[in-house]
């Protein structure tokens, strides 16, 4: 049972949600962030949450992140259409080595479709949108698909689950299907309440260890 989670992406409407719902199940939070005025005054001021101000490609502050205490990492962040570079990508390759040195092995990060899964059967739809991604905002696709590739090469180091996720709506929790593209049980829609809720119970449930589903509403 995991109880104190590093957690990236907190001042983001996801992570938000994500910490809302550990802390009311009674886990602890380490929470990276790089502006901490944008912190949601309830994580700001509670008890079971600390706080670490820093950039991605701070390893000093990553590796103090780390000391506090926690046994398992959820990075909700991605990047979005006006990245430049790939900054996340760039801070996770810092961030891995600093885990498995200090013996934290859960991992749960997220990407998109773009990122092709071997048990996928996909579908037109998934063959043409990350197409059209790759020449709206070639940057996000580099950064989306080199994380899950970089995540799946820490096979034997990692404890990691790849999470896929279609467009996200701020809809309240709805059934999850977790499977693989071109499966037909899925929608192109998931809510932020319920990627956060899926989360937390694949967090300690770990039945998608190793493996990249890709989660939509139903």
């Amino acid at each position: 049972m995991y109880s104190k989670v590093l957690l990236f992406g907190a001042t983001r409407a996801a992570g938000f949600l994500f910490a809302k719902v550990a802390l009311d199940k009674g886990l602890s939070l380490t929470l990276y962030i790089r502006n901490p005025d944008k912190l949601h005054p309830f994580l700001a001021s509670h008890d079971k949450v600390t706080i670490v101000v820093g950039e991605m490609s701070d390893g000093a502050k990553l590796l103090q992140a780390i000391r506090t205490g926690v046994d398992s990492v959820v990075l909700l962040v991605g990047g979005d259409t006006a990245t430049k570079g790939t900054p996340l990508l760039d801070g996770v390759k810092i961030l891995y080595p600093l885990l498995i040195s200090e013996g934290v092995k859960r991992v749960i990060t997220l990407s998109t479709p773009s990122y092709v899964d071997p048990q996928d059967k996909g579908t037109f739809l998934f063959w043409l949108g990350p197409r059209v991604l790759w020449y709206l905002a070639r940057d996000q696709q580099v950064q989306v698909i080199g994380l899950a590739s970089f995540t799946v090469a820490q096979s034997t180091k990692l404890e990691w689950t790849v999470v896929r996720i279609p467009m996200l709506t701020d809809l309240h929790s709805k059934p999850v299907h977790a499977g693989y593209t071109g499966d037909k049980k899925g929608t192109m829609k998931l809510s932020r309440q319920s990627l956060a809720e899926w989360c937390l119970e694949e967090l300690q449930a770990g039945k998608w260890i190793g493996k990249a589903p890709f989660l939509s509403n139903v």
